[in-house]
């Protein structure tokens, strides 16, 4: 499929799902308690508009119970002798969907990521995003390293290196993200040094990470730039989706110049890397997430997930 069309198909297929879609099947239930708040809140704990760190959340309301899971909590209104009104908010467990978000290219040879200890499901999914965008900013120089080693157009290899230039952007904005929801300390990327890929390394490498994952990247960009529920990751993910769908339009691209440069035994085990990454990526997208990271990061239920997948794998991953 070509660049435009690509793109094309790509945001109509998120526009025709989001209807369907149980968008905020997880239904908030919220209570105000009057609560004492000294030694618990301080000035870096209450945003401008209110809103309480989830930790502290944590410490002041009621602990959820059966399907209830907490989903945050702000000041409502304070009154004399340090007692305050604070809104707990809930929402059903039942609402689940995958960790997964924004796309992007792991260079050969990465390590694996460290762990972040944070107490917010939110901040671990941006200090993970924060991680793969990083990543990404060096698979992206590989990319385009490689394709000017192999004679690649001009175009592609200055696309590669602009989506370098996109991930380094999105690195800083999940790290930013990371940091406001509870993770500091975000783990470093870690590179094994690894020879030169051939063409066809470079083509599987491209149909795994580029083809299928940073596709869908694209797609659940789209979607969380729609329905996140914090207005400033909506806003950001506006950007990033932007970016994910040129990312997604050079893959192709580097695929279709791979293509006519492989035999047929190497075009053949590229058709079959990418239909078992299609399949890897329909088998995670089972996992469950907290509510409060779908909620608020807008991932896709599972069912809206499960149906953009298969599309997919129609359109573009047969």
């Amino acid at each position: 499929m070509k660049r435009d069309a690509l793109s094309a198909f790509l945001r109509g297929l998120v526009i025709s799902a989001l209807p369907l879609a149980t968008i905020g099947c997880c239904d908030d239930e919220a209570q105000s308690i009057p609560v004492r708040v000294d030694g618990f809140v301080d000035a870096g704990d209450v945003s401008d508009a209110g809103a309480l760190t989830y930790p502290v959340c944590e410490q002041l309301c009621p602990k959820g119970t059966g399907e209830k899971a907490l989903y945050g909590c702000s000041v409502s209104e304070a009154t004399d002798g340090g007692i305050t009104e604070v809104r707990c908010d809930e929402e059903r467990t039942r609402c689940s969907a995958f960790p997964f978000g924004a796309g992007g290219r792991p260079p050969l040879g990465l390590k694996p990521r460290r762990r972040v200890e944070t107490h917010d499901p939110v901040g671990a999914f941006f200090a993970a995003m924060a991680h793969v965008e990083a990543a990404a900013v060096d698979g992206f120089v590989e990319l385009a390293t490689a394709l000017a080693v192999h004679d690649a157009p001009t175009a592609l290899v200055a696309d590669a290196r602009r989506a370098a230039d996109d991930e380094a952007r999105h690195a800083r904005v999940a790290a930013a993200f990371a940091r406001r929801f509870g993770a500091d300390g975000l783990p470093p990327v870690e590179i094994d040094a690894v020879a030169a890929p051939s063409l066809e390394t470079l083509a599987l490498a491209n149909a795994r990470e580029g083809c299928v994952l940073e596709t869908w990247g694209a797609v659940v960009t789209q979607w969380q730039s729609r329905t996140a529920r914090d207005r400033a990751v909506r806003r950001a993910f506006v950007n990033i989706a932007r970016d994910e769908l040129r990312h997604a339009e050079l893959a192709f691209a580097v695929a279709r110049w791979l293509h006519a440069r492989l035999d047929e035994v190497s075009r053949r085990r590229v058709r079959e890397a990418q239909r078992a990454s299609a399949v890897e990526l329909a088998r995670d997208i089972e996992r469950p997430a907290p509510p409060r990271l779908v909620a608020a990061v807008g991932l896709p239920d599972r069912n809206a997930a499960r149906g953009l997948i298969a599309d997919l794998r129609v359109r573009l991953w047969s």
